[in-house]
């Protein structure tokens, strides 16, 4: 029987914090209806969109490793000029 009334007062205490969370985001209404809002917008943007944004963050991340390519070539040859000695002709 014990273990059944701390089952049950487990059950209640975790009902309570979430039906106070609910009530601060504006109640269990409130929520559904951002699910609802959420659903919607996600489900009004297309298969082809999804694609097509893929492809420019594909675009964009090609064009990051070219950038990094370039600036560790850079890198490398400030370090070769840092490192040569050259003659003083003084």
């Amino acid at each position: 029987m014990n273990d059944i009334r701390g089952t049950f007062d487990t059950l209640n205490r975790v009902y309570e914090r979430l039906d106070e969370e609910f009530s601060q985001q504006g109640g269990l209404d409130n929520i559904l209806s951002m699910h609802r809002r959420l659903r919607e917008a996600l489900f009004a943007i297309s298969g082809s969109e999804l694609a097509t944004l893929l492809e420019e963050i594909e675009h964009a991340k090609q064009a990051l490793e070219t950038l990094k390519s370039g600036i560790d070539g850079l890198r490398s040859l400030k370090d070769a000029f840092k490192s040569a000695t050259l003659p003083y002709s003084g």
